[in-house]
Order: structure tokens, then sequence, then C-alpha cells
């Protein structure tokens, strides 16, 4: 699966763990900004030497999300309620893309 990145948007991955890693390895010419993770103690250390940040930092206006975590269904939600839409503002790893299937069929 491919998935649109918006050309004028800073692109950061939401999740700093194995799917970033992966989605990351797989997808070798993403131009990462950064990552957002929602853990604390993350903030401010690097991830494959991709700074991580508070996800209140996200910009609305500026920022495409690449959500690479098994918690993605949280995650969506958390990113819908600062306004951010499915598919215009964020996606979620295609490597996850069985997951989110099988989740909604839940």
């Amino acid at each position: 699966m491919t998935f649109y990145i918006p050309k004028n948007k800073n692109l950061y991955l939401f999740g700093s763990g194995i799917v970033a890693k992966k989605t990351l390895e797989k997808y070798k010419n993403l131009n990462l900004s950064g990552i957002y993770d929602n853990s604390p103690n993350l903030w401010g250390d690097k991830y494959l030497n991709f700074k991580i940040y508070d996800p209140k930092k996200i910009d609305l206006n500026n920022d495409f999300i690449i959500i690479t975590s098994t918690s993605f269904s949280i995650i969506k939600e958390q990113l819908k309620k600062k306004k951010l839409k499915e598919n215009k503002h964020f996606v979620i790893s295609p490597l996850l893309e069985d997951l989110s299937k099988v989740e909604e069929l839940e």
C-alpha cells in the first residue's frame, strides 16, 4: 500500500517503537522532521536519530503524521480531538493495515 504525503507539510511519525523502525526501513525516502510520542520520559531524546517531541507541539497547519504505534486507535482519537482529520493530517502506517482491519471488525 502507498499513501499520500503532502509536499508542503513537515512529516512526523507518532510512536517511537518497532513499527516506526520498520516503517522507516520500508519507506526509505521519507523526509522526516521528527517523532511524536505520548511518553513524557522520551521527549527530547532521539530514536533512530530523530528527536522525540510532546504531541502537544503538533502544528495543525504544518504537520503531517504517520501513526506508527500498535495503539493507533487511541492515537487516532487523540489526533481527532485536536481537529486533525485522517488522510488530510495523518495516516496509519501501512504496516499496521491488517491490524487496523481486524480492529474494525471487532
